[in-house]
């Protein structure tokens, strides 16, 4: 909205702060003026208002004493028109004169009126207001005023035929010598009853209220420690002026043009807007001291630019502005208020929150408002800006045919690098009526720091599940276990049996071993003596290679001759080698140790016998003490494993009350201090309490913990619904009493098997029902159950404004729809600074609520964040104090902004088109009202 040199653009048409000098000097009152000296009047004139331009000032009044720069206020116009285009904006010249009224020994007035008034009528008002012609005596002093400053309000600040305001009466200087608080030269009776004027709607003063003393920031302020006499309708306007004497400042004086100003929120300067900034000057003043400063500069929050819609069905092609502070839609119905919402809220992709439920009615109605974007072509433009943290970035976002275009995903995620909440009336009373919603509010405004928190709980409860996993376990290991002893037990005996016959095993063993080896040895020595059997009769000499000639055809004779005589001496030896085994195997050694090996062979088919008899093999023996060493081992690893579980066991416990409480601890304390900064946010009662209050409970949520155990009443025939409901609420009880977790209190109870706890709800459940719930939980279970956390419940009351005494709160039942709406409304407006766009709250308010309790919301935040709210109380637009308002009409069938005698009623209450669109659509119309206030008497 802001351009380059921190001024809106020209197309945003609401209220902004304007650089203001209502109390200005010229060098054409020689008595006064202390400054540079010009060779003619038009130098003069130039070099004023360049000094102007200079500081930056964009409006000024030229208020000389008794109207003696009356011929030079033309001058002065059309150097600031000439200037603008070497500064990029027209400064705004309000013609005006200051003179002394009949107060007393008197006091000072300025009057300024209409930028372009009637110079020569202006002069006609100063002769109304009592200053006789000629305006200065004999002597050159200034003629003062026969008037009374009542009268001469009544002059100034006369209507107009077209309703405005002739001028305005600011009071310069109050404490100076012509000031109204001068109490050496004012009557004290007549300095009050000049103050309290509820007619008197500015004074002039040398700093901000707030640095003065505290008498007079008690009267100035008007707070109810004012005295009663002295008590006026409503609270002065204090503005600051520098009363410029000088270009710039010098030896004579300091007040030069510049040296003091007033920053004053106005659509476009003129008496009926600063007739509303006096009015409502808590919004619409800042004074020099305490601003210095361009006050939008100050607003870093993000805020929405503008929607251009195209296309549309029921919304005509149009683009919207929106102010950076309070913007209001309003329009009767059907107009497109709630359509161009939605639209936003489709171009924001902020429909998540409808889509949670589809089947309900604020889905469907966002589903039909889509459908008016379907026709091809149809267009909906965001432009977002991210604020000054962020270099006022700008991001658009677009809806083609009903379609959301996102954003580069190197942004990420689009709800968060682009911040907005969206609420229909719907969603307030969903939120109003829904617990876990009203947490939600909160949440969201501890997003970041809550979400690093949840991540740190993640990892320590999914560590703890890992743990619990292993303990889960341990059941079937003992089952395991107790086998593996059974069977060790088992072999033993088995083993143990065949060592009863040890002796005669052991013999058999020894002889069967002897035997073993000397019938090995005897088939190896048959073996080697038919390798050589079989070698020599294959083998036969033949030369690899035969010659011709005597001599070699003879020694091959003679060695072949000699070959047959080894190969027959080599048989004729092997044969005698086994007739040699043969004999030692019918030796009289051999038969012996044969008989005395049949002896031990007997012994050991009777011993044998007798084990087959009581099932033990002993061939087997090997086996069975191979088997229980395989057993030894196993059981060796279980009760490793079980020490490990053990272990575990413990770890699940440290690590759960030093970790995974602390980390809930900690998000607690987060929503706690959260719920504190929320009431110290929150508008204030007449005591000083907040008028909705939020407190957190830890561990609060009972459904919640009641939806988490729900699948561990597994027999409802066994425990009743009504059985088990009383068991948990009493547990969920007394575990927030004591602070401990109702899962240690059921653990606790279904420990005391043969005893029935004095916390234990005898008197509403049978004790024995606590046998059944032992064998639904096991201890896994139970740990399971300490990993889910149990939701912290938030409490939001709201208290009476007069007294602070409370009310109800949203979980009773004790507030009605109104107040419900009031507070969740407080809620959602008290904190954070992105945009927060609202859809006719005020639907389920009286307007004693909305001016009470909403009314004061808006005004205290919107300088932090943007609001957009569409409405049809007109309390919240006037006294909200909107910097803009949209009215909207139905205008040749589609919703449009609304244009009376051709000219476009957009802009803040101080532009006469918009003052009737208000009246004409959320009063009835002026006539409307004003039979309605000949009514009421007021």
């Amino acid at each position: 909205m802001l351009s380059d040199n921190g001024r809106p653009i020209p197309q945003y048409r609401g209220a902004r702060f304007f650089k203001c000098d209502l109390q200005m000097q010229t060098p054409f009152d020689g008595g006064h003026w202390v400054g540079e000296k010009h060779e003619s009047a038009e130098a003069a004139a130039e070099a004023y208002i360049r000094r102007c331009y200079q500081e930056e000032l964009e409006v000024i009044a030229l208020t000389e004493h008794n109207f003696v720069s009356k011929s030079y206020i033309p001058v002065f116009q059309q150097k600031a028109k000439e200037l603008s285009k070497e500064f990029g904006y027209e400064l705004v010249i309000f013609p005006g004169f200051e003179f002394t009224a009949n107060v007393g020994k008197g006091i000072h007035v300025l009057a300024i009126f209409e930028p372009g008034s009637d110079l020569d009528h202006i002069d006609h008002i100063l002769t109304e207001c009592g200053v006789p012609i000629p305006r200065q005596t004999g002597s050159g002093q200034h003629q003062p005023s026969t008037k009374s400053l009542t009268e001469i309000i009544s002059v100034v600040q006369a209507a107009t035929e077209k309703g405005g305001k002739r001028g305005l009466i600011i009071l310069p200087h109050i404490q100076s010598n012509s000031g109204i608080f001068d109490g050496e030269k004012t009557a004290d009776w007549l300095q009050q009853k000049e103050f309290t004027n509820p007619e008197l709607l500015a004074v002039e003063v040398p700093k901000s209220p707030s640095r003065m003393s505290n008498a007079f920031q008690t009267l100035l302020s008007n707070s109810d420690a004012c005295h009663p006499d002295w008590k006026r309708t409503r609270a002065v306007c204090c503005v600051m002026s520098s009363d410029a004497k000088a270009l710039v400042a010098n030896e004579k004086t300091q007040n030069a043009i510049g040296s003091k100003y007033t920053w004053i929120k106005m659509s476009t300067p003129s008496i009926e807007a600063l007739r509303q900034a006096f009015l409502d000057h808590d919004s619409r003043v800042r004074r020099s001291d305490e601003c210095p400063g361009r006050p939008e500069l100050a607003h870093s929050h993000p805020h929405l630019d503008k929607v251009r819609v195209t296309g549309a069905k029921f919304l005509a092609d149009d683009e919207v502005y929106f102010s950076q502070n309070l913007t209001t839609l309003i329009g009767g119905r059907g107009t497109g208020k709630s359509t161009l919402i939605e639209y936003l809220r489709l171009a924001l992709q902020q429909q998540a929150a409808l889509e949670a439920d589809t089947k309900s009615q604020l889905y469907l109605d966002f589903q039909n408002v889509r459908d008016t974007l379907s026709l091809p072509g149809s267009l909906v433009e965001v432009t977002y800006d991210k604020g000054t943290d962020f270099k006022s970035q700008k991001i658009d976002l677009s809806v083609t045919s009903g379609v959301a275009k996102g954003i580069d995903p190197a942004f990420g995620d689009l709800n968060t690098f682009l911040p907005v909440k969206i609420y229909s009336r719907g969603q307030i009373e969903a939120i109003a009526n829904d617990p876990q919603k009203q947490a939600s509010i909160i949440d969201d405004l501890i997003i970041s720091p809550l979400e690093a928190l949840r991540n740190e709980e993640r990892d320590i409860v999914r560590r703890l599940k890992d743990l619990n996993e292993s303990l889960r376990q341990e059941p079937e290991i003992l089952a395991a276990k107790s086998k593996l002893v059974a069977e060790v037990s088992n072999l033993t005996a088995q083993i143990n049996a065949i060592r009863e016959k040890s002796g005669d095993l052991e013999n058999w063993s020894k002889w069967n071993a002897e035997k073993q080896v000397l019938a090995t040895m005897y088939q190896a020595a048959d073996d080697y003596l038919d390798f050589l059997s079989r070698t020599n009769s294959d083998s036969r000499f033949a030369p690899a290679q035969t010659l011709d000639g005597d001599f070699p055809s003879a020694q091959h004779a003679e060695i072949s001759a000699a070959m047959d005589v080894v190969k027959k001496e080599i048989g004729e030896v092997i044969l005698r080698g086994k007739e040699t085994l043969a004999k030692l195997g019918k030796s009289e050694k051999q038969i012996a140790w044969q008989t005395e090996f049949d002896k031990v062979e007997e012994e050991n088919r009777k011993a044998t016998a007798d084990l087959l008899s009581r099932g033990i093999d002993f061939k087997l023996y090997a086996d069975l003490q191979r088997s229980r060493d395989a057993a030894h081992l196993q059981l060796e690893q279980q009760s490793l494993r079980l020490s490990e579980i053990a272990a575990n066991r413990k770890v699940f416990g440290d690590e759960y009350r030093e970790k995974l409480l602390n980390v809930w601890e900690r998000q607690f304390a987060l929503r706690s201090a959260m719920a504190t900064r929320l009431n110290d946010q929150v508008t204030k009662t007449k005591v000083g309490t907040p008028t909705v209050e939020s407190e957190i409970t830890k561990h609060g949520d009972y459904r919640d913990f009641f939806e988490a155990m729900a699948p561990y009443h597994r027999n409802r025939r066994v425990v009743s619904q009504a059985d088990w409901e009383a068991i948990l609420k009493a547990a969920f009880n007394l575990g927030l009493k004591d602070q401990i977790s109702p899962i240690d209190i059921l653990e606790q109870w279904i420990a005391s098997r043969d005893w029935v706890p004095d916390s234990f709800p005898a008197g509403d459940v049978q004790p024995k029902k606590l046998a059944s719930l032992a064998e639904w939980f096991t201890e896994t279970d139970l740990n399971d159950l300490r990993t889910h956390r149990i939701a912290d419940s938030v409490t939001v009351s709201l208290n009476r404004r007069d007294d602070g005494k409370r009310v109800g709160d949203l979980i009773g039942r004790k507030l009605s729809a109104g107040q419900k709406a009031t507070t969740v409304l407080s809620l959602l407006l008290a904190e954070g600074t992105c945009p927060i766009i609202i859809d006719q709250p005020e639907d389920d308010l009286d307007n004693e609520f909305v001016f009470e309790q909403l009314v004061p919301m808006l005004r205290s935040i919107k300088e932090k964040r943007q609001i957009i709210v569409a409405t049809h109380n007109a309390n919240v637009p006037v006294n909200g104090d909107a910097e803009l308002i949209i009215p909207l009409e139905v205008r040749d069938s589609r919703g449009s902004q609304k244009i009376i005698d051709k000219e476009l009623t957009v802009g803040a209450l101080d532009r006469h088109p918009v003052q009737q669109a208000v009246e004409l659509i959320l009063e009835g119309s002026s006539e409307a009202f004003r039979r309605r206030r000949e009514k009421y008497g007021v």
